[in-house]
């Protein structure tokens, strides 16, 4: 069934993480190209802004979340540090080794992160169990 709570779960994941991403990718490039900052910096600005919209996003609308706000969002921004340093691994080989476009680069670690962030997500942050 196309909108069994599984589904609707996953449309809400996909729908919120475009909208993160391109918050993440508008200040990515805000940074980087208006403010002249360095691309690694402007990335963990738009890490950062990203993460907080990510948080209130992924608790209230797509796992409708009712644990411990304190508890998920420690676990929240500490896998989102794990997956946060995965993507500056990646920008910069991206970017430093391969002499990859800024723009396909930063989408293509995007899309990278958007998956290793539902997973985390869904199993370690917001599961029913709460437990890790």
């Amino acid at each position: 069934m196309i909108f069994s709570t599984n589904n609707i779960e996953k449309i809400s994941y996909i729908f919120f993480g475009i909208i993160t991403t391109f918050i993440n990718i508008t200040i990515f490039f805000l940074c980087l190209k208006i403010l002249n900052l360095n691309y690694m910096l402007s990335n963990l600005l738009a890490f950062i802004i990203s993460v907080f919209f990510s948080f209130i996003s992924n608790r209230i609308w797509v796992f409708k979340s009712v644990g411990s706000c304190i508890n998920q969002f420690i676990k929240f921004f500490l896998m989102r540090v794990f997956s946060g340093v995965i993507d500056m691994i990646l920008i910069l080989i991206f970017l430093e080794y391969l002499n990859q476009d800024e723009l396909f680069s930063k989408i293509l670690v995007n899309l990278t992160i958007i998956l290793i962030n539902y997973i985390f997500s869904k199993y370690l942050i917001f599961n029913k169990g709460e437990t890790i």
